[in-house]
């Protein structure tokens, strides 16, 4: 019984560090428009060391690429090397936003 009271005190501790993180922070993942299709978009994903995770919705050329072990961080040389290759028209690191319902007055 003595140990529930710490371990539950850790938990919070843990889940409200990892919250903190998450908002207005960056994510892991990238929204890259790389013209060619998605057989270039895999080998653009592949050569930078990047996970290709799909098409984003029903865009044209519009693709999601994720860095695992990135940590959050933000990557500006990593959204540069991306921009330095001529069949990438996008790219933007994508970042947590905390969203707040809107209220009637």
């Amino acid at each position: 019984m003595r140990l529930v009271l710490p371990v539950v005190l850790l938990g919070v501790a843990v889940l409200a560090m990892s919250q903190k993180k998450r908002e207005g922070g960056y994510a892991d993942s990238w929204a890259v428009e790389v013209r060619g299709g998605e057989t270039k978009a895999r080998e653009l994903a592949d050569k930078h060391g990047f996970v290709y995770r799909g098409k984003v919705g029903s865009l044209k050329d519009m693709y999601h690429f994720e860095l695992p072990d990135n940590g959050g961080e933000h990557s500006p040389h990593k959204t540069r090397a991306l921009e330095a290759e001529d069949m990438v028209h996008y790219v933007e690191q994508q970042i947590y936003r905390q969203m707040a319902k809107k209220r009637p007055f």
